[in-house]
């Protein structure tokens, strides 16, 4: 990832972690970076969550730090470990059903019932 797409809030993953449902991140240009938790089972984002302040950004990387359990814990990232996160998956609707699976049959938009010799379920 470049350092232009990590400014411009470009969601990614870290470097060696890329499954289906594994979290992303976004620097929202104020400071933090937040975590997005993503749904296994289409990408989308179910949670978007507080993960980190950043305190400096250089021409490679960024620096940051966040308390784990009242201990400060610093991580110094390079923008080459970043990997721009590209939603691969397939649109779903609002009940989670995949948009691509409903094709229409053409013979169901035009196919009608009032012959007497037709057999079929519609």
């Amino acid at each position: 990832m470049t350092k232009e797409q990590f400014l411009s809030g470009a969601p990614f993953y870290i470097k060696g972690k890329n499954y289906k449902g594994d979290s992303t991140y976004t620097f929202n240009g104020l400071g933090s970076i937040s975590r997005q938790s993503r749904s296994s089972v289409d990408d989308r984002v179910v949670i978007d969550d507080y993960e980190c302040n950043v305190v400096k950004i250089g021409r490679v990387g960024f620096e940051g730090f966040t308390f784990v359990m009242g201990k400060k814990v610093v991580v110094k990232i390079r923008f080459e470990d970043l990997v721009p996160f590209k939603d691969q998956g397939p649109e779903y609707d609002g009940a989670g059903f995949s948009i691509e699976d409903r094709e229409e049959d053409p013979e169901e938009l035009t196919h009608h019932c009032d012959e007497p010799s037709c057999n079929c379920s519609i």
